[in-house]
């Protein structure tokens, strides 16, 4: 039976006990919330059947390579930064000013030492006597006919602020939070680089023995947005194996340990987009079979201690009822609420119970909810 079965069987037989007596209704959390929040983690997506890509690395040995191999080089010697972007567009040249247009050098000083304080490409244009030079990066005077003379010869950019001005300006702190997420992940291979034309689906392969990340990233110059969602396929313990956004066109999954082969899914969808690359990495490190089990020890412990917790808790409302009911054998009542869990008076002062996964006694517990004949 799979350890997540086998590991919730004391919430699913608390279930059923509190259905058998109409009361007390059992705690539901969603089934997104429970992907992201609950482990094991066994989130599945359906989606059309593609290759594997970045995972064609994490093959075991002597396996065929997937169609769409790892492609993509690093540029520098960040494995987080972006791909590639295609050939820039050409700068217009800035049209010549009207004759007898020109501000005086008093006014052109004073105008260019307000602008040159600024020093992001949207704020200059709102500034309203401000605008943007894309050829210099540096933000210019303006009037109605255009920018101060000298200031800008090609790319006045007085309106549009390209998405390519904010990434430059923060690609530090995007790697930085990526390195921040991946933790002690390595690369795995090289990465996964594809047009921005279609969508795509990606099952990337990972084994039992390793923890794994994921990093994706657009290029520069996406023209329009690319939606990027991915789940991990596989069981494992403890946290991680969230897909988290970063930026725009930048997200990462955090790193987990499978404890079995399973996959990593990723689908990326381009939206009102004309050009552009997105990319996708593969992170990995190596795991013992020693903190695999310590892994899934811990999770089996936090199982049955809230296993525990719910029926000691269950159970001492059905005494408290009895009580206040002025029903005879309170007591024994609860000693038999908890034995139809598996559980006994004892193991509810001491907060733990065996691994042993405890024996509940549905027919003892449908007799004790009887008003009728009440346990004696």
């Amino acid at each position: 039976m799979p350890a997540n079965t086998t590991a919730s069987l004391g919430i699913l037989t608390v279930t059923a006990f509190v259905a058998a007596c109409a009361s007390a209704p059992h705690p539901e959390r969603s089934p997104i919330a429970s992907a992201q929040t609950a482990p094991p983690h066994a989130a599945k997506r359906s989606a059309p059947e593609t290759p594997a890509g970045p995972g064609a690395a994490a093959n075991p040995p002597n396996a065929p390579l997937a169609e769409d191999s790892p492609s993509g080089t690093f540029r520098g010697a960040s494995p987080f930064e972006a791909p590639p972007s295609g050939p820039q567009p050409l700068l217009s040249p800035t049209p010549p000013r009207p004759p007898g247009t020109d501000p005086t050098p008093k006014e052109q000083a004073q105008a260019a030492a307000s602008c040159g304080a600024i020093t992001q490409c949207g704020v200059c244009n709102n500034w309203g006597y401000c605008g943007f030079c894309l050829s210099t990066k540096q933000c210019v005077p303006k009037d109605r006919n255009g920018p101060y003379p000298g200031s800008c010869a090609v790319g006045f950019s007085p309106s549009d602020c390209p998405m390519a001005l904010y990434l430059e300006k923060d690609e530090v702190d995007i790697r930085e939070r990526l390195a921040r997420l991946v933790g002690t992940l390595a690369p795995e291979g090289m990465p996964l680089d594809r047009k921005a034309e279609s969508v795509s689906v990606l099952r990337i392969p990972v084994h039992r023995g390793r923890c794994y990340g994921l990093v994706f990233r657009g290029s520069y110059d996406v023209d329009g947005a690319i939606d990027a969602e991915a789940a991990v396929e596989a069981k494992f313990f403890d946290d991680g194996g969230i897909w988290v956004p970063v930026y725009r066109e930048v997200s990462a999954i955090t790193p987990f340990c499978p404890q079995e082969d399973g996959r990593i899914l990723l689908r990326v969808t381009p939206r009102n987009t004309t050009k552009g690359t997105w990319r996708a990495q593969l992170f990995s490190t190596s795991i013992t079979e020693e903190t695999l089990e310590a892994q899934r020890e811990r999770y089996e412990a936090e199982r049955r201690a809230l296993a525990l917790r719910y029926s000691c808790s269950y159970c001492a409302r059905v005494h408290l009822g009895c009580f206040l009911s002025g029903e005879p054998q309170c007591d024994n009542r609860y000693v038999v609420c908890l034995g139809a869990f598996g559980y006994t008076p004892d193991d509810c002062e001491r907060g733990d119970v065996p691994k042993k996964k405890p024996e509940p006694k549905p027919l003892e517990a449908l007799q004790m909810c009887s008003p009728d004949e009440p346990k004696g």
